[in-house]
């Protein structure tokens, strides 16, 4: 049931109305008034026990907006259901604004794009979702691709529990302030994830055959940022000429996943690449700035690239391979990990779980245990 924010006590009748039954002829309708406007169910021929059953059905519909087979495509009902969501406000739009003044514009998108597809889903606006339906929407994510990779697979067991974690915010977020009494997720619960994952990245050759296929893209400096500074797909796309200082070989990023900012330090190939283009103060590549959109063109320029390269295994072209590969390359050639997971973004603890096995050489403390 939903909660009236500042409400204490009572029911409201303007929010919560009861139904009443009449017949005319030899048919019953149950109807009732809200907001001014009157509606009206028909109940059909039935004896009077059976529309007195109906009128009840309607009345727990009202509070719960769980309707009845024979009442849920009556166009009075829709137009009921209707007027209550413009009352009631867009739960998921009021949230975003408090979102977005904590998290970082790419997790905002990201964690509003699962709450409207669990409201696609559910067929229901996220505030009359139930926790049967909630279970079904993370099997549902479990089975199917997500909106935007439309050439992948089903999405992966961490996928599932990071929607499941964003949906869980939003209704710890609901609850707390007032504007819902439970959460419908409450009852869920992580799948384990499987962290002995092989990390897959590029050769150098490979990566030298990759950087060389991407000459000729108009969004070719995509790649390089990913091989040669290690940067994610969304920090890709939000990089900016003004994040960039080719003379001192820096390269700012403003805000990461993890809502920190760092600083990379250009590798000689890519600041003498960078300086040769630098044609402004906007985006350095060119993708869409909408939502969805930018995705979409980031997943085009894989395929392209996939198809210039058919000598390199397909699994190795994509962007966790390239900022795999920046970071492999960087441990295998000698350089500490520590330095690894500062230009990465990453903690010291998924570094070294990562690529601390890639070191060439032995650390000559071990021997101080002698």
């Amino acid at each position: 049931m939903t909660r009236i924010p500042g409400y204490r006590g009572g029911r409201p009748r303007a929010d919560f109305p009861t139904p009443g039954k009449r017949r005319r002829g030899s048919a019953w309708s149950i109807y009732w008034s809200a907001g001014g406007v009157s509606y009206a169910v028909s109940a059909g021929r039935a004896p009077e026990e059976e529309a007195e059953a109906r009128r009840l059905e309607t009345a727990l519909a009202l509070r719960t907006d769980d309707w009845p087979a024979w009442a849920r495509g009556a166009p009075a009902v829709q137009r009921y259901r209707s007027l209550r969501r413009r009352a009631q406000g867009d739960l998921v739009s009021l949230y975003e604004r408090s979102l977005r003044a904590e998290v970082s514009a790419g997790w905002a998108d990201a964690q509003v794009r699962m709450l409207r597809e669990l409201e696609r889903v559910s067929g229901r606006p996220a505030s009359a979702v139930t926790p049967a339906e909630a279970d079904a929407f993370l099997s549902h994510v479990r089975e199917t691709p997500g909106p935007f990779l439309k050439r992948r697979g089903p999405r992966t067991i961490a996928t599932r529990n990071h929607v499941r974690k964003a949906c869980r915010r939003f209704y710890r977020w609901a609850v707390r302030t007032g504007r819902l009494q439970a959460d419908p997720f409450a009852e869920t619960r992580p799948l384990r994830e499987s962290r002995e994952t092989e990390i897959v990245h590029l050769t150098r050759a490979e990566r030298d055959l990759v950087v060389t296929a991407s000459d000729g893209m108009a969004d070719g400096v995509a790649v390089r940022l990913a091989l040669y500074a290690g940067l994610r797909r969304g920090e890709i796309a939000r990089a900016r000429w003004a994040d960039v200082d080719v003379e001192r070989r820096k390269l700012i990023v403003p805000r990461s996943k993890t809502r920190r900012s760092r600083t990379v330090d250009l590798a000689g190939p890519l600041a003498t690449y960078l300086a040769g283009r630098r044609d402004g103060p906007g985006r350095i590549v060119p993708w869409p700035a909408a939502a969805g959109r930018w995705e979409y063109a980031s997943e085009r320029c894989i395929a392209r690239l996939s198809a210039r390269v058919p000598s390199v295994p397909a699994e190795r072209i994509g962007w966790n391979a390239f900022r795999h590969t920046f970071a492999s390359l960087l441990v295998q050639a000698g350089v500490s990990v520590y330095k690894v997971s500062r230009w990465i973004g990453n903690g010291i603890e998924v570094c070294t779980r990562h690529y601390a096995a890639m070191r060439p050489d032995l650390d000559a403390d071990i021997d101080r245990l002698a």
